[in-house]
Formats: C-alpha cells, structure tokens, sequence
C-alpha cells in the first residue's frame, strides 16, 4: 500500500488525487509527518520514499510512505490524516 501526502491533502481537489473528505483532510501535509503518524498508528512496517513522485504531478517530489500491509487504504489514510493534525496541534 501507497500513501502520498496528496492523499490526505485538504488544499487539493479529488481530481488533483486527494482520496478523503476535505473535513478529514490536512493542509499542506509534509511525507515525513505522514511517515511519522504511520509510525505512531502501528500500521506495520513502513519505508519512506523522500523522492518519489506523485503520478497525478510528475514534476513535484513530494515523497511517498510504503507499507507492507493489507486492508482498507480509505481507513488509514483517515487515520493518518488525524494523527497528523494532532501532531500539529501544539500541546498545553
């Protein structure tokens, strides 16, 4: 399974390849951040991939996280997508 940070992308459109509702989504998500929240979740064994490109925008290396796992891709990247935003959120 492949996760690119257009996936979980809240500034980008279905069509541009985010896969989750805008609401879900983040802005602007970095791969090490997606990398990161894959790590906290458990989801397996992962391998980044800093230079990888997404296919929907060839010119841009945004980087990709791979995992060695099956199962519902939609789920995660929800997941992933809310570990980010609270990895963000500054703690008090």
């Amino acid at each position: 399974m492949i996760i690119y940070p257009s996936n979980i992308d809240s500034t980008l459109t279905k069509k541009m390849g985010r896969k989750i509702s805008r609401k879900q989504a983040v802005p602007n998500p970095l791969v090490k951040e997606v990398y990161k929240a894959v790590k906290v979740l458990g989801e397996g064994d992962a391998r980044l991939e800093a230079t990888a490109c997404y296919p929907r925008n060839p010119v841009g290396h945004e980087g990709r996280v791979v995992l060695d796992r099956k199962g519902g891709k939609t789920s995660l990247m929800k997941r992933v997508s809310k570990e980010v935003k609270r990895m963000r959120t500054p703690s008090s």
